[in-house]
């Protein structure tokens, strides 16, 4: 039996690092979800599982997702419905001004 070579294409978090056994803050779990729906969308640009992610972690009462989720929501409108280009990042859109997210809905 011959092993495949593996190469890590990030950083393990700390669900991956070590046993969760006391409570976690709720800044360290808003965090993950943020961050975790921002690497989905970034490596794959899947749009629809990022935005699931969000909507999980505020259907399990997590905290502070009320943002990204809007801008996500924004981002999937903006791509799936108003067909702007699909190389329109989630990241690029959090830098743009309201006027200029507005001014793509428009063209």
């Amino acid at each position: 039996l011959e092993m495949w070579e593996m190469h890590q294409h990030r950083e393990l978090d700390w669900v991956e690092t070590q046993a969760v056994r006391s409570p976690v803050s709720a800044d360290v779990l808003t965090s993950w979800y943020i961050e975790r729906a921002m690497e989905i969308e970034k490596y794959s640009g899947q749009i629809d599982n990022a935005l699931g992610l969000i909507k999980l972690g505020m259907d399990r009462g997590v905290k502070g997702l009320d943002v990204v989720h809007h801008q996500i929501q924004t981002l999937r409108t903006l791509v799936y419905q108003c067909n702007v280009d699909s190389r329109l990042s989630l990241t690029r859109l959090q830098n743009m001004s309201t006027l200029g997210t507005l001014q793509i809905m428009m063209k």
